[in-house]
């Protein structure tokens, strides 16, 4: 997992780990933290992979998006993905609205072999309105809830906050210099 991010282990021997080498959504090799759903035969278990806080306080906007690759072993195992939002340090967590499991989840079809990715194609981006928690700061978990399915992989977590400046009533005094200018020029405000 990214660095400063931290794991909710089941206790199960199987949690989230990184994958070395998988083809990523670009087609290039990447690392990315996974779930070997394929060999975690510990059904209902919940393994959580934790973000460091985010800052949503001077935020109009917010989305988060990520990537997710997935196979769905058969419709009797299908693995789900659930993503939680904490505004309390990890002290109580609320669903962010993204639950997909099974086909929902799956980016590519069933497949009995265990699933790695090996094309840009095997990826889906995925996103989460976060505009509940503007004005918070947050922690973001995916909660993999195993159903001794198939692997699952992230990359690329990113959250896009659009910050607004208050528009001043007044400058009061602005001078600009040179004027006229070749290009470059002073902005003083006094």
């Amino acid at each position: 997992p990214p660095v400063a991010w931290s794991i909710d282990d089941a206790g199960g021997a199987i949690t989230w780990a990184e994958a070395v080498g998988v083809t990523g959504a670009d087609g290039n090799p990447t690392s990315c933290p996974f779930v070997d759903n394929f060999d975690y035969n510990n059904v209902g278990a919940e393994d959580g992979l934790t973000t460091f806080e985010v800052s949503l306080a001077n935020a109009t906007t917010a989305v988060m998006t990520f990537d997710v690759a997935y196979a769905q072993y058969s419709a009797a195992y299908s693995d789900t993905l659930r993503v939680d939002i904490s505004t309390d340090c990890g002290a109580t967590w609320s669903p962010s609205g993204y639950l997909k499991g099974g086909l929902d989840l799956a980016t590519v079809g069933a497949n009995t072999a265990e699933f790695s990715p090996a094309n840009a194609t095997d990826w889906r981006k995925d996103t989460v309105d976060m505009s509940n928690w503007i004005g918070s700061s947050v922690l973001v978990k995916f909660v993999n809830i195993n159903r001794y399915g198939n692997n699952l992989y992230l990359d690329n977590v990113n959250i896009d906050a659009v910050v607004g400046l208050e528009q001043p009533d007044k400058l009061g005094n602005v001078a600009v210099y040179p004027n006229p200018s070749a290009g470059l020029f002073n902005l003083e405000l006094r």
